[in-house]
């Protein structure tokens, strides 16, 4: 099931994330890993694909959920 989302997006030219403006359509959690040489660390991630089509990875206190589509 497809859900409807806003997100927000790291502002480069302003160095900080916009609020909930930039809308999406939710696809799955995931998991990204950090490796260094000491440690291997992971986090949560949310996959949403952006109105053109592209794919961003998404930190979960960074994604709204609006509205379930059917």
């Amino acid at each position: 099931m497809k859900q409807k989302v806003l997100i927000k997006l790291w502002e480069k030219q302003k160095g900080f994330y916009s609020d909930y403006i930039h809308p999406g359509i939710f696809h799955q959690w995931g998991l990204a890993v950090i490796e260094s040489t000491d440690s291997i660390n992971s986090y949560s991630i949310a996959l949403v694909e952006m109105g053109d089509g592209t794919i961003v990875q998404v930190l979960p206190e960074h994604i709204k959920f609006i509205q379930k589509e059917e």
